[in-house]
């Protein structure tokens, strides 16, 4: 995929994730099923990193929400690569 890579099922590595990671977990879980869907899962994942660093986030479906946003800006992105 164009600028994120291929797309992953889990996020490598011990750090917290890159936007560039969650895109390509998204686009993983993308494949079969809806936006809110995949954004639900791609959440799920990255907030366990979070909670293992022990950091406050919040609420589940304002990690959703700025994981849509993140896929419509790819969206436009992808758009006007030409």
């Amino acid at each position: 995929m164009w600028l994120i890579g291929h797309p992953n099922d889990d996020i490598p590595g011990q750090l917290l994730p890159s936007q560039r990671q969650a895109l390509q977990l998204f686009s993983y879980y993308h494949t079969d099923k809806t936006i809110h869907e995949s954004a639900g899962f791609v959440a799920a994942k990255v907030s366990a990193f979070w909670n293992r660093a022990r950091i406050p986030t919040k609420q589940r479906y304002h990690v959703i929400a700025r994981i849509e946003k993140l896929f419509k800006t790819y969206c436009k992105l992808e758009k006007s690569k030409g």
